[in-house]
């Protein structure tokens, strides 16, 4: 295992996506800031609503759209060619 690959293990999963088209390849890796932001969130519901809930859900959902809103696609997603 490369020094890199141990680094990266060692901080956790890490959420990515390969998007292929013809001889074109994309791919797309969540910036740190956004999962700051969405481990926030999850937090405050599981808080407010407890744990996988039905009022959790919810809450996710509605919290889901703001950060859509606030965000745009370059804030979230490292793009690599």
């Amino acid at each position: 295992m490369t020094t890199a690959r141990k680094k990266q293990k060692e901080k956790g999963p890490h959420v990515a996506a390969v998007f292929e088209h013809k001889t074109h390849k994309v791919r797309l890796s969540r910036k740190p800031e956004a999962q700051e932001k969405v481990a926030e969130l999850i937090a405050k519901a599981v808080k407010k609503c407890g744990n996988l809930t039905p009022t959790y859900f919810q809450q996710i959902e509605s919290d889901s759209y703001g950060v859509w809103a606030e965000f745009n696609r370059n804030d979230i997603f490292d793009a690599q060619t």
